[in-house]
């Protein structure tokens, strides 16, 4: 995972930047995992997926790690999802 700072009053692109990079790597690279995990189960009769969080998934972080926060809580609500 990774939990990188972005202050609101940065730039637009900095912004945007940070919150791509948290999502693709704290929220993205475990939905594509979990997805090749759930199509194997499908054809071999099922298995666990055991996914790890935050507790920045349930009560949110500081002000300059919304983009860590709303990704750990997807991260949450996939897992739930898949099971």
């Amino acid at each position: 995972g990774v939990f990188e700072a972005v202050d609101i009053d940065d730039s637009d692109e900095a912004f945007a930047a940070t919150w791509a990079r948290s999502l693709a790597i704290n929220l993205q690279s475990a939905a594509d995992l979990c997805r090749h995990a759930v199509l194997h189960f499908q054809q071999h009769g099922g298995g666990r997926i055991i996914n790890v969080a935050s507790r920045a998934g349930h009560r949110g972080d500081s002000p300059k790690h919304w983009h860590y926060a709303a990704a750990k809580a997807g991260m949450v609500a996939m897992t739930k999802t898949i099971a």
